[in-house]
């Protein structure tokens, strides 16, 4: 009798490992299929309005003369890494957005703030994670543009704190120049977004917050700030001229 229940019990161990083998081999190929159909579109379509828009930014970073966002400086740097070509643009985008969705899997499962639920749950959660990148590529353009950089950017932002208040738990100069350049970017992309992502951050994790690492991000971001501000100086200073000084805007506004 006793040896028929270890047989059984042996038995449905087997079912169970094979069954997650199984599960882990089809979803990983469901997954490779989906993401394969999207990329294949790549090379495909061309919207003549937003993307034609973009295109012409990121080729004259300089064009904008109201810059309410910086957006087009970051893909400016992107366009000129793919060689001015509009699908390795493409492609570039996605390997963006694909690292900041794996980034963010990994600070959660390393911050332990998604409990351990097994290799192959944790697997399928980033599977479902890459894949919900399909949705995006489903409302928005191909080529990168401010969505893309601010949800790609939030996930970093996201994901570094994690790592740092609840992962690693100290302070890292690397790491916090890291966060602060990335949260710059954020801002620079949509101010809007990077205020409401400090305020949730700030709830999370104000109590973790050391004298060192605000002393590093404060060099950081003055650092990061001077910089652009002198890149920028003629821009910005055009922009408040026109903004404050000009005559025509004044009775226009009036």
């Amino acid at each position: 009798m006793i040896s028929n229940n270890n047989s059984i019990i042996t038995l449905s161990k087997n079912i169970i490992k094979n069954t997650k083998f199984y599960l882990t081999i089809i979803s990983t190929l469901m997954s490779s299929y989906l993401i394969w159909l999207l990329l294949s579109d790549f090379n495909k379509g061309f919207h003549l309005t937003d993307e034609s828009y973009y295109l012409n930014l990121y080729s004259n970073p300089l064009f904008e003369n109201l810059p309410f966002s910086y957006f087009h400086y970051i893909g400016s740097i992107l366009f000129i890494i793919a060689q001015k070509n509009i699908i390795a643009l493409r492609y570039i985008g996605y390997l963006i957005f694909f690292f900041s969705v794996i980034l963010f899997c990994y600070a959660l499962f390393k911050s332990q703030f998604i409990p351990k639920k097994g290799g192959l749950v944790n697997y399928l959660l980033i599977l479902i994670s890459i894949i919900s990148i399909n949705n995006y590529y489903g409302i928005y353009l191909f080529t990168p543009s401010y969505n893309l950089f601010n949800i790609s950017l939030i996930l970093i932002v996201t994901s570094l704190s994690f790592l740092r208040f609840y992962y690693l738990k100290n302070d890292n100069l690397i790491l916090n120049f890291t966060f602060t350049a990335t949260f710059f970017l954020l801002i620079i992309n949509k101010f809007s977004s990077a205020i409401l992502i400090f305020i949730f951050l700030f709830i999370f994790f104000y109590k973790n917050i050391s004298k060192k690492f605000v002393i590093h991000c404060f060099i950081s971001g003055l650092l990061i700030s001077f910089a652009f501000l002198y890149l920028e100086y003629e821009k910005i200073s055009l922009l408040i001229n026109y903004l404050f000084f000009d005559e025509n805007y004044k009775i226009i506004k009036h």
